[in-house]
């Protein structure tokens, strides 16, 4: 593989039970990839679950939501780009391999999800224990800014927040609890990412 192949695996910060990397892929990978993304045809959903903050789904601080409120969501989905052989392929390649290193864990399946959140969309706050052990978000929007919405705030101990950085990845452990903010209608382009859990 030549060096305009090799991806920055050394560019990234640790923090507890999650960690953000730079440059996860290729340059050449991630343009191809964001170009799909942006030619892709997107389906629109929502998503309201009563009683998710219940039972196993249910926070200890008071500072998320309480049991009686309703989990909700709104993105765009697309299962084509989800079930690519070649973008599964740069996954297995790069991204799967940069995660066990890191957890020191080794990963037999990746059910990977491709979202595009646009004005008004978000996740509310939620953990993904239920889809995998580990799961990794990496973004392909470019020059986004602070007051866009679309941040990934993390609640693992203290609040950490995330801007979505072109050809960046956030790893989390799965009992971590996580939001993705409403899209702000200034934005100048969604906010496209690859979601991935791996168990």
């Amino acid at each position: 593989m030549g060096q305009d192949e090799t991806a920055d695996r050394s560019s990234y910060q640790r923090d507890g039970a999650l960690s953000c990397h730079q440059n996860v892929l290729p340059e050449a990978a991630a343009e191809m990839l964001r170009a799909r993304f942006l030619s892709a045809q997107w389906r629109d959903g929502t998503q309201e679950v009563p009683n998710h903050y219940a039972g196993g789904m249910r926070f200890e601080s008071e500072e998320l939501p309480a049991e009686d409120e309703i989990f909700s969501s709104a993105y765009g989905r697309n299962n084509k780009l989800e079930s690519d052989r070649e973008i599964n392929a740069l996954i297995w390649h790069y991204i799967v391999p940069m995660v066990s290193h890191e957890t020191k864990k080794t990963f037999k399946t990746c059910m990977v999800r491709a979202y595009r959140l646009k004005e008004g969309q978000y996740f509310r706050a939620h953990r993904d224990h239920e889809a995998g052990e580990v799961s990794f978000v990496y973004y392909l929007s470019k020059n986004w800014r602070w007051d866009w919405g679309g941040l990934l705030v993390v609640i693992d101990g203290d609040s950490k927040v995330y801007l979505p950085k072109f050809n960046s990845m956030v790893v989390m452990d799965k009992t971590i609890p996580h939001v993705v903010t409403q899209v702000a209608p200034w934005a100048k382009e969604p906010r496209y990412m690859l979601a991935g859990f791996l168990k």
